[in-house]
């Protein structure tokens, strides 16, 4: 696995996290609307991510356009932004850290994961299509601490066959 060089967002000790967040949701027929929603918790091994910036890629578009979505789905699978938050039994990451998110569902651990290939993911369980997690159209998401890159990592190109 690549060394994590961190880069580190000032973190104000004081800082905590609202109890509810706006959140993107796909309410069919092509519209998306803002609701509230809870600020999802975090279990061992993931951590909580202040969203910062999120894409819109076409699998998003194919979702809302096409209507290959449920309503209620929540999009964008491609962001960066800042833990807020650290679960149990989390290595290597810390609050303020500055990461890149979700490029591509992924493990974390095979061979194509640690060689910074993770759409080459061995135990990769399905496409960011068929998901029924939300994603990151929302002011925060919970993530496994596997799914996050650091921004030197990306910088460095380790994501060119993410897909």
């Amino acid at each position: 696995m690549h060394a994590r060089t961190r880069k580190k967002q000032p973190v104000n000790p004081a800082h905590t996290l609202p109890s509810a967040m706006p959140v993107a949701v796909y309410q069919g027929g092509g519209e998306v609307a803002v609701e509230q929603r809870p600020v999802p918790p975090i279990d061992a091994g993931q951590v909580l991510v202040e969203v910062s910036h999120c894409g819109i890629c076409g699998s998003d578009l194919h979702m809302i356009v096409e209507g290959w979505g449920k309503p209620g789905f929540v999009g964008g699978h491609e962001y960066t932004g800042v833990i807020a938050a650290v679960g149990g039994g989390v290595d290597g990451w810390a609050v303020g850290d500055e990461i890149v998110c979700g490029v591509s569902p992924r493990c974390g651990r095979c061979r194509g994961c640690r060689e910074g290939r993770p759409s080459q993911c061995d135990n990769r369980d399905g496409s960011v299509t068929d998901a029924d997690a939300d994603e990151a159209l929302a002011a925060v998401k919970e993530i496994e601490d596997a799914g996050a890159v650091t921004y030197a990592d990306a910088e460095a190109g380790r994501l060119q066959d993410a897909s």
